[in-house]
């Protein structure tokens, strides 16, 4: 009888079912750097286009 979510089949020779990467403090700083990225990339944005308004070409009059 087979079903469509059938588990995989395990190899009972084989010990070691499964292994963990062993924990390096290289993921740790690219997480930290990426999640710094992502939330300080808008910020900064939007004060660059605040310098940008304030350092431009004041707008001209119509007259």
């Amino acid at each position: 009888m087979t079903t469509t979510l059938s588990p995989a089949p395990i190899d009972p020779s084989r010990r070691e079912i499964e292994q963990d990467e062993p924990f390096s403090i290289r993921h740790v700083i690219v997480s930290v750097a990426m999640g710094a990225f992502f939330v300080l990339v808008p910020p900064l944005l939007a004060l660059r286009d605040a310098i940008m308004r304030l350092f431009g070409r004041p707008p001209r009059n119509g007259t």
